[in-house]
């Protein structure tokens, strides 16, 4: 009977962390003070059952599943953007967006997740998500990816 009580009260602990992104659109920027950003997200096995919530600040702009991306403009400048999931802290990083030049950032699952299968609770307490800015693929690597 302990051990129902036990396994219960872990489902209970771990379903609350779960969190609502609603998604937003980012505010129109269009002219030389805009820049395109073009996010995508790396297919892996140990993130699949979620989608990874992209945004910046309070918002969230997109939810990318595996093999997905999307392009959205952006006001030149630095910023800070994040990228989580429904559990989990989310990783924030910056970047300083440029005229003239197309940012390229990729979402990937933390490496650290297979770990995290054999205690599931550390999923609320770490990244589930990362994102590095990296070249820009070409059209051909793009071509497997799912645009949304």
């Amino acid at each position: 009977m302990k051990w129902k009580t036990i396994c219960l009260a872990y489902i209970f602990a771990s379903l609350a962390g779960c969190k609502s992104f609603p998604i937003t659109e980012p505010e129109i920027t269009s002219g030389s003070n805009a820049t395109t950003v073009v996010i995508y997200r790396e297919p892996a096995f140990n993130s699949a059952a979620g989608s990874a919530y992209f945004g910046e600040g309070e918002k969230t702009y997109v939810a990318l599943n595996n093999s997905e991306y999307t392009e959205i403009k952006f006001p030149i400048g630095s910023h800070i953007f994040h990228v989580t999931a429904q559990a989990g802290d989310p990783f924030r990083f910056g970047v300083e967006l440029k005229s003239q030049t197309s940012t390229c950032i990729k979402v990937y699952a933390n490496p650290a997740n297979y770990a995290k299968t054999l205690i599931p609770i550390l999923f609320h307490f770490t990244n589930i998500f990362k994102a590095d800015v990296v070249p820009c693929p070409d059209d051909k690597f793009l071509k497997d990816y799912s645009k949304i």
